[in-house]
């Protein structure tokens, strides 16, 4: 009999929905909780490099023994120095800015992440169909949503982050558009499930499956889909689907599943009154996940 206690997937990396925009989450704390816990693993593995734009000022100056050319060059050196500073000024504004709107507990995290939405938000703005652009603001923003989740203490800051990651749900839409990713597809589910709609992201994960069932993560975090639903002959189910499609294991996909099986296996005897042999050294959901690598396998170089 398959086992009824509900764990919180978290890991591996969902089909476009027909089904509408997620909704923001309303989601208890304890639920939440439970969400964070399970994928700490693969919120830091998605997390890009930052694009930091340096710019540097060069001073121009003309050397001249005349006394008016060394007090015009002062006066010069002086004006240049106020300038740099409202420029200074100025970057400080702008930076205070975009944090308007982001609650107080998350503006550490947001002063992370904004920059580099920032300047791909602009660059997206002056070429719309930039598919590294499109994939690199999707992947941010669920980075920065999940992120923020983990922090969040209050319902303010819970409606903000899910509001993060339906940017990343909007973002995921436009490029999968122009280019189907099995791999963004299965991104774009887990958006979903830490937003609070783990139905809607089951339902997209088991498109996915069915449409191309040789992609071993898109089972593994099915089975994590299952499994959280307390339906663990499911979950058996799709990890053996995920070893069989993931063979040489080059997503991760295969060890990840054998792991649950095993956990599955060892939790389902242990109710039974015995003892698991393997359960003490195979790692619950709340301490393993699995990454995909989306940005290495999605054949897009940034």
């Amino acid at each position: 009999m398959a086992s009824k206690s509900k764990k919180r997937p978290g890991g591996p990396r969902g089909a476009s929905r027909a089904h509408g925009e997620v909704k923001p989450s309303q989601m208890k704390t304890s639920t939440k909780v439970i969400v964070i816990v399970f994928a700490v693993i693969m919120a830091a593995s998605m997390m890009l490099p930052s694009f930091v734009s340096i710019f540097a000022n060069q001073a121009q100056g003309t050397e001249d023994s005349s006394a008016d050319a060394d007090a015009s060059t002062s006066d010069s050196g002086s004006t240049d120095a106020s300038s740099s500073a409202d420029a200074d000024a100025g970057a400080g504004e702008s930076s205070d800015a975009s944090l308007d709107g982001v609650p107080e507990n998350l503006r550490s995290t947001a002063g992370k992440y904004a920059p580099t939405v920032s300047s791909l938000e602009a660059k997206l703005s002056s070429d719309p169909n930039n598919l590294a652009a499109l994939l690199n603001l999707a992947q941010d923003y669920m980075s920065w949503g999940y992120t923020s989740l983990k922090s969040s203490t209050t319902d303010e800051e819970t409606s903000y982050s899910t509001g993060l990651l339906q940017k990343a749900v909007g973002y995921y839409d436009r490029y999968l558009a122009l280019n189907d990713s099995s791999a963004a597809k299965v991104d774009r589910a887990l958006c979903e499930f830490y937003a609070g709609s783990a139905d809607a992201a089951q339902a997209d994960l088991e498109k996915v499956t069915a449409e191309d069932a040789g992609y071993g993560p898109a089972w593994a975090n099915l089975g994590m889909l299952y499994e959280y639903a307390g339906d663990t002959d499911k979950a058996s189910e799709a990890y053996q689907k995920a070893v069989d499609a993931d063979p040489d294991d080059e997503y991760g996909a295969k060890t990840f599943a054998n792991q649950r099986l095993i956990q599955i296996k060892a939790s389902s005897t242990a109710s039974s009154g015995s003892t698991g042999s393997d359960s003490a050294s195979v790692p619950s959901t709340s301490e393993q996940g699995l990454s995909d690598a989306l940005s290495s396998k999605s054949g897009i170089g940034f």
